[in-house]
């Protein structure tokens, strides 16, 4: 037994993918050197849709609504536009953002130093 298919990596520069999360059509990939691809036909072809710098990796991605949010080893960004325009999100002074949930609401930013939760999208 195994996972058996076509590999999906055109227009992907990196085929080493971290982290992965779809919401309707569409499929956000983050990979470990070159930051966040987005794909609108199921995974024929992929776009750069970088919040990274070029010393970020990205650890996980979580799409929710309208919103997709990115963690990295350098903080948590999000994206209301289809990863257009992001926006770093405050998670109190660490940065390290190893992993995320979304509940409604609510999310949960797994960190070294414990679980942090914001209940309106993150602007808290």
């Amino acid at each position: 037994m195994g996972i058996t298919g076509q590999l999906l990596k055109q227009g992907l520069k990196n085929t080493i993918v971290v982290a992965i999360d779809i919401r309707d059509n569409i499929i956000w990939a983050g990979t470990a050197i070159d930051g966040v691809f987005l794909s609108t036909d199921y995974g024929d072809s992929w776009s750069l849709k970088n919040p990274l710098t070029t010393d970020d990796v990205v650890l996980s991605i979580a799409a929710s609504g309208q919103n997709i949010f990115c963690c990295t080893n350098n903080g948590l960004y999000r994206s209301t536009d289809n990863g257009i325009n992001w926006s770093d999100i405050d998670v109190k002074s660490n940065k390290y953002i190893s992993s995320l949930k979304i509940s409604g609401n609510n999310i949960f930013a797994g960190t070294p130093l414990g679980l942090y939760c914001s209940t309106d999208n993150g602007n808290n």
